[in-house]
């Protein structure tokens, strides 16, 4: 994964991706121009910041990454499996127009110059890629999503309605909480009920307590429908060991920002 800074608008990109005619990118928190607990480059809505200073952090983002605005799709997103095929007619929603959609953590879309849009404060940003079928796609899971497998539905998604194959889909896994920051109750762990999971959490019993790895649990899952190893970049970025680059809910609470997570088939992709 690497950094990138342009007009002084700072996002991470993935090298799995490096060649490929797509934007895939995530955002950190500089750039913008958000005050307070929301500095800099909050881009929720539903924060409690200005909605002036979101929409002005859309405009600097979309401008700092090379897409239209304007045609940005955004998410809805309640923890759920949810998965929306995108297109054109959904230009605008979300920032400039009422969604006609709800519920829904995934995005879909084999169109051209349709940015795809979902949030993150510590929950995992998940991009899929088809290069040879033209296929983009992008879902969030927080441990909800990763116990229901929201990555299996997905790639279901993408062979069902665009005759991929999981052997061409590439998969990055963005900027999450890591195993030793995140925390969580019996409940979570009794969710999880993959025949590796154990490989993926510890558990500390004189507090009766457990740490998991999300980001390495999707990538097990990921594998388990056939995903190619080499065809997946997990990022090594924790989004509450790095307060200076991020919004954590586990560290700030509510009282925060939210960075997205944007994914767009380029023109010349086709």
């Amino acid at each position: 994964m690497k950094i990138n800074n342009n007009k002084k608008v700072t996002f991470l990109s993935f090298d799995i991706y490096e060649e490929a005619p797509i934007v895939a990118v995530h955002s950190t928190r500089l750039g913008g121009v958000s005050k307070g607990r929301f500095s800099e480059m909050n881009l929720g809505f539903s924060r409690g910041d200005n909605p002036n200073d979101v929409l002005k952090n859309y405009h600097l983002f979309s401008e700092a990454i090379g897409v239209e605005v304007s045609k940005m799709v955004l998410s809805d997103q309640w923890h759920h499996n949810q998965i929306l095929q995108v297109t054109s007619e959904h230009f605008g929603m979300g920032i400039f127009k009422e969604r006609t959609y709800g519920d829904v953590d995934g995005l879909i879309t084999n169109e051209t110059n349709l940015p795809l849009v979902t949030f993150y404060a510590d929950c995992v940003p998940i991009y899929f890629y088809d290069p040879i079928n033209k296929v983009i796609g992008m879902t969030h899971a927080g441990w909800r999503g990763t116990a229901t497998a929201i990555v299996k539905d997905m790639i279901k998604k993408m062979m069902s309605v665009y005759n991929c194959e999981v052997k061409n889909i590439k998969i990055a896994i963005g900027p999450a909480i890591c195993k030793s920051c995140y925390e969580v109750d019996q409940q979570v762990i009794d969710a999880m009920t993959f025949d590796f999971s154990d490989l993926y959490y510890d558990h500390y019993p004189e507090k009766d307590r457990y740490h998991i790895d999300l980001k390495g649990l999707n990538k097990a899952i990921a594998i388990s429908c056939g995903i190619l190893q080499d065809h997946i970049e997990v990022s090594e970025y924790c989004t509450k060991c790095h307060p200076e680059l991020f919004f954590s809910h586990r560290r700030h609470g509510n009282d925060r920002g939210t960075q997205i997570g944007v994914m767009m088939l380029k023109e010349d992709s086709k």
